[in-house]
């Protein structure tokens, strides 16, 4: 490696210790998910240049020229630091904390719900007025185009849904396929 090359320090894969119950029971101890982090680190100043002393039999020759950084280490060290305790305050998907914070905020919950129902309500209402004026086949174009429009309009999750929909002509027609497998196409920001 070049002397004015980066240094990144290896990853902290070790399990982090949960923290204690605050009321001073006896819970059992548990690990929470290992975290990890990656620090990048300049080496500062010239490299220094050290004689090897040729001690390996090199004949009365002279050692071969060594180029040795000297850093201080204790800024990366911090800096590592604080970086860890960026991963550690990191989301890390568990039931309790999903129920903890939406617990809290029932009507958040209920207005999500509300969304998805109305949206694919409609679309089923749709289908089942197509359905019974006959119309289905002459509308499945349409109707895969619109449930592509939903999908990304509920975000990411419906969006992996139609993806995977996209994949299984057992389950949707061709028109459907087609208009899903644009999903796969696309990124969302």
């Amino acid at each position: 490696m070049s002397a004015g090359a980066l240094t990144v320090t290896s990853p902290s894969w070790g399990p982090i210790p949960a923290p204690r119950p605050a009321n001073g029971g006896r819970a059992a101890a548990r690990l929470a998910a290992p975290r990890a982090a990656l620090v990048e680190a300049r080496p500062r100043g010239p490299p220094q240049e050290v004689r090897d002393g040729g001690g390996g039999g090199g004949g009365g020759r002279g050692g071969a020229v060594v180029p040795v950084l000297r850093v201080d280490r204790a800024e990366d060290i911090q800096a590592e630091a604080r970086a860890m305790a960026r991963a550690a305050n990191a989301t890390v998907y568990t039931p309790e904390l999903l129920s903890r914070r939406y617990g809290r905020r029932p009507l958040k919950v209920a207005g999500r719900a509300l969304e998805i129902v109305v949206a694919l309500g409609s679309f089923a209402i749709k289908l089942l007025v197509d359905q019974s004026n006959g119309q289905i086949d002459q509308n499945k174009r349409k109707r895969g185009a619109e449930l592509r429009r939903i999908f990304t309009r509920l975000g990411p999750t419906f969006v992996k849904i139609g993806q995977g929909l996209s994949t299984r002509p057992d389950l949707c027609p061709p028109e459907y396929l087609d208009e899903l497998s644009e999903l796969q196409m696309r990124r969302l920001h």
